[in-house]
């Protein structure tokens, strides 16, 4: 039985590639670097914050500087786009399931974005409540331990391959927001969240009959 819908957060909830270019590009730029290309900044959004600066930053002592720089620097929040519909699904889907956002985002910044998306999000998993990022099963592992359900009781919802990649790994369900790319490690690829709902209620009835496939 599915009781858990765990969500990612950016390319999911939000779309925040404008203001993390923005983030990225002021921060460097304070650190007496050169603005790095948008198009580069946006290649590596779905990188961890470390794993992201030590590919902006080319020597390992000047990435550990800007990365400490980045913790203390403001995040604009108010770049951060949010569909109208976003809140509503959240809402219906909340009648029936327990909500939870799990990020490869600090806990300080998705601590002030989540709110502006739902207040029927139960849990937030942020970056220091693991070790290994996604595809590492970990993440979404923590979230099923703190929800107190099992990993086939849970469908994640993520916009890459690593995000289906991790479910998998973890024996649950995935849902992978993928605007027309085929994904062979999740159950359902939807191309917009609109068909979030009807994703769900498509694996709860599956989830009654047998239990999601485990493949690395």
């Amino acid at each position: 039985m599915l009781k858990v819908v765990l969500l990612d957060l950016d390319g999911v909830l939000v779309d925040s590639d404008d203001a993390s270019i923005a983030f990225f590009r002021s921060l460097l730029v304070a650190s007496g670097r050169p603005a790095p290309d948008p198009e580069v900044i946006r290649s590596m959004l779905s990188l961890t914050l470390r794993e992201l600066l030590g590919n902006l930053v080319d020597d390992e002592d000047g990435s550990a500087k800007v990365y400490e720089a980045a913790l203390g620097r403001p995040y604009p929040v108010e770049l951060v786009k949010i569909a109208n519909t976003v809140g509503l699904i959240c809402e219906r889907l909340s009648r029936e399931y327990r909500l939870a956002v799990v990020t490869s985002r600090i806990g300080r910044d998705a601590a002030l974005i989540v709110p502006l998306v739902s207040n029927r999000i139960d849990l937030l998993i942020a970056r220091e409540d693991y070790q290994n990022a996604k595809p590492n099963p970990e993440p979404l592992l923590v979230a099923c331990a703190r929800m107190n359900v099992a990993p086939d009781e849970s469908v994640y919802v993520g916009d890459a391959e690593s995000d289906s990649r991790a479910a998998r790994s973890a024996g649950m369900w995935s849902v992978r927001m993928a605007c027309g790319k085929d994904d062979p490690f999740s159950d359902y690829v939807i191309d917009s969240l609109e068909y979030l709902e009807e994703a769900v209620r498509k694996i709860s009835d599956s989830a009654r009959a047998r239990k999601p496939s485990r493949r690395g």
